[in-house]
């Protein structure tokens, strides 16, 4: 269950990121870093780099703002990893 709904979220985000609002762009980067084992507790900037459907992702960890992380998040594969 949990690889269906983080293929479903990143085929979601990789198809429509443009389109989406602001809000439903972080809340679908939000849950597709959660179900990856990473922490985020709230994300505060989602951002395309270079690499085609590559998006940086800043989240503040555990909702102090001194736990500040950043992940790349592949919204094609829905895989994420720390940068």
């Amino acid at each position: 269950m949990k690889k269906t709904t983080l293929i479903l979220a990143a085929s979601l985000l990789a198809t429509s990121a443009a389109a989406l609002p602001d809000s439903e762009l972080k809340a679908l980067s939000e849950e597709i870093i959660t179900l990856n084992g990473y922490e985020c507790g709230r994300v505060l900037a989602v951002q395309p780099t270079d690499v085609p459907d590559v998006w940086q992702v800043s989240c503040m960890a555990d909702g102090a703002m001194d736990a500040l992380v950043t992940y790349r998040m592949d919204a094609r594969t829905g895989l994420v990893s720390g940068s």
